[in-house]
């Protein structure tokens, strides 16, 4: 059997702890923006019931009677929204065809509205419609 030597160094080399440091430092640098970024694409709509009219193309519509003031009388484009008829599944895909395009009729709708602060400039509405549900 061989002698052990009397001198043996077990401790890890300075380049190994500082390339683990390194790596645990960007994993974390990684972790704490992947969190900020998803807190910056969560909203909460504000749910509103109202009378909606729409244009002829059914891509448009002004909201009547609405259950919140400052979305009453207001205009919204709907175009890409998730609808809903009364009671039926979710659409994501195609127009939305619970509205008709009845330009003189209201039509019973609850929205889901959020703020739109994509816009640096102001252009454009203030406010964006993600989901419908017609009530009639």
């Amino acid at each position: 059997m061989a002698p052990i030597p009397a001198t043996t160094n077990h401790a890890p080399k300075a380049s190994s702890r500082r390339a683990l440091a390194i790596l645990v430092a960007v994993a974390l640098l990684a972790a704490g923006a992947w969190w900020w970024l998803l807190g910056q694409h969560q909203a909460t709509p504000w749910v509103v019931e109202g009378q909606a009219l729409t244009n002829s193309e059914v891509t448009a519509i002004s909201l009547h009677k609405a259950s919140v003031k400052k979305f009453n009388n207001e205009g919204f484009v709907i175009g890409g929204a998730t609808w809903s008829s009364k009671g039926g599944p979710w659409h994501d895909a195609g127009g939305t065809s619970c509205l008709k395009s009845r330009p003189n009729s209201f039509q019973h709708v609850r929205l889901g509205i959020i703020e739109n602060r994509g816009d640096p400039e102001g252009a454009g509405s203030r406010w964006a419609v993600v989901w419908i549900e017609c009530l009639d």
